[in-house]
């Protein structure tokens, strides 16, 4: 996993690049959950951007978007995480 601090006038961004597991739903899964936690402790309460090749589809795991230190997931939908047009 990639992780980087951006600085601007404007404060800090945090932004950690995923590549989970392909192949393995069950290992993607994992890979996700330990590298948000990674991603999480590396912002130390600095907005954050975590993203990547997850290797996981919204209709087959309950995978999400991680939207604070609780690492609360959400049921994904759709279009989560993708830009259609």
């Amino acid at each position: 996993m990639a992780l980087a601090a951006i600085a601007s006038g404007a404060g800090e961004l945090c932004v950690a690049n995923l590549h989970a597991t392909a192949g393995d739903r069950h290992q993607a899964e994992e890979d996700i959950m330990r590298g948000a936690r990674e991603a999480i402790g590396f912002a130390d309460g600095r907005p954050l951007v975590f993203g990547g090749d997850l290797n996981v589809r919204p209709r087959t795991s309950y995978m999400a978007v991680v939207r604070n230190p609780n690492t609360t997931l959400e049921p994904a939908s759709a279009t989560n995480g993708e830009e259609r047009g």
